[in-house]
């Protein structure tokens, strides 16, 4: 992943419903962000 990439991914918007962000790499090197919120465990986009 080129530095480019990287900071666009940490750069995402600070939502205050959010209290934290997991970012997975996959074999394919798709990208996996998933939020926990205290309403839901797990919303994957």
């Amino acid at each position: 992943m080129s530095e480019r990439q990287r900071y666009a991914v940490l750069n995402l918007p600070a939502v205050p419903e959010v209290s934290a962000i997991k970012i997975v790499f996959n074999r394919r090197s798709a990208i996996i962000i998933t939020f926990t919120t205290p309403e839901k465990e797990h919303i994957q986009g």
